[in-house]
């Protein structure tokens, strides 16, 4: 029996009612789906339909009566609805998160009794999450982990339930394409939801401003160590990160063949086919003074201690730079160096490539 991951997730959901993290809202009743396949006499297998290629490729599998909608409206017009998802209108999904009740455990050295609570935290903004992550003013583990928590369970309830199904399979695409570990810290922990908002403000958007808003996120700053980037501590991770995961791919990675950046082909013109390392080191040197107002110490300053984003001038290294054979002047305003890498390798064709190459093998894999 054939079964897909949105069958499989809701069968999951209600396996998880025994489980610590329990999610009260009553799971939905899931038919065994219809073979998608159905060998002819003598012959190959006949081809699946065009709209289940696109309920199992373009989410998380069918729920019962999802095909017959989906013929009836037709292929083209299911496509178009996809790419322009409407909130208002997945009113299952919203009565689901809106009824949904998430177990939170208290530790036998916590002073409050396990409760079952409703979602409060998946649109918190950073005035009140930051402070969680603060032991002094949140003493309990479980209160301070509840927004990850919650978003983890959230997600599972969107694959299962959300019309925009296209939208959630990209949520998950850009999440493994960015990838952050959640416990990096207590303040990545913390903070997830504002995470997960980037990736579902962006999925179906520009690239480029998403590669903006994860560059500057609490998550990706504290996981790939750029919060502590200074022109006196410099810090490469997210660079190399940057241009091997994120955008150029390691496909377009030629320090191995060209160990100088003027031999990389096209770099006499200004358009070098790839990188190599001293592309990495020179991003990195862009990209110091990006920080995170924790309260540390950085750059020679004590900064605030709000969890914003803060272009911190002191820690800058404000010298000439080479990225991808294109000179930056010294003394660049503000955060104009970091900013002119991204865009030269959110418009290199090689992360087009790249991006491509990642979204039609994730195509290929049917729910």
């Amino acid at each position: 029996m054939r079964v897909s991951r949105r069958r499989f997730l809701g069968a999951s959901s209600a396996a998880a009612a025994s489980g610590a993290a329990l999610l009260t809202s009553t799971p939905m009743a899931y038919a065994v789906p219809p073979a998608i396949l159905s060998p002819r006499q003598g012959g190959p297998p006949t081809p699946p339909a065009i709209e289940m290629i696109a309920l199992n490729r373009m989410g998380f599998g069918p729920r019962p009566g999802d095909l017959e909608r989906v013929q009836a409206l037709g292929f083209e017009n299911y496509v178009q609805e996809q790419l322009s998802p409407i909130d208002s209108q997945d009113t299952l999904l919203n009565q689901r998160l809106a009824s949904a009740k998430l177990r939170i455990e208290y530790g036998p050295w916590e002073s409050r009794i396990s409760e079952d609570l409703p979602f409060s935290y998946l649109d918190a903004p950073l005035e009140t999450l930051w402070p969680l992550a603060n032991y002094q003013i949140e003493p309990e583990g479980a209160k301070r982990n509840r927004p990850l928590d919650e978003v983890i369970a959230a997600t599972w309830l969107r694959a299962v339930y959300s019309t925009w199904q296209l939208r959630e399979l990209l949520v998950d695409f850009w999440h493994n394409h960015f990838n952050v570990y959640a416990y990096t810290n207590q303040a990545v922990t913390t903070t997830w939801p504002l995470y997960d908002k980037i990736m579902r403000r962006n999925c179906l958007g520009n690239f480029r401003d998403l590669l903006r808003e994860v560059a500057k996120s609490i998550a990706m700053q504290y996981y790939l160590n750029n919060a502590s980037n200074t022109s006196g501590a410099p810090n490469e991770n997210y660079a190399r990160e940057l241009f091997e995961l994120h955008t150029l791919g390691s496909l377009h990675y030629f320090n191995t063949l060209y160990g100088d950046w003027e031999k990389v082909p096209g770099a006499s013109e200004g358009k070098p086919i790839g990188y190599v390392d001293d592309d990495v080191y020179e991003a990195s040197r862009a990209l110091t003074g990006w920080t995170i107002e924790d309260g540390s110490r950085h750059g020679g300053i004590t900064l605030p201690n709000t969890g914003r984003f803060r272009f911190n001038e002191p820690a800058h290294d404000r010298f000439q730079k080479r990225v991808l054979a294109t000179n930056f002047d010294n003394d660049q305003k503000a955060e104009d160096d970091g900013e002119r890498v991204l865009k030269l390798v959110s418009e290199h064709p090689g992360t087009a490539k790249y991006l491509c190459l990642k979204l039609c093998r994730g195509a290929q894999t049917p729910a």
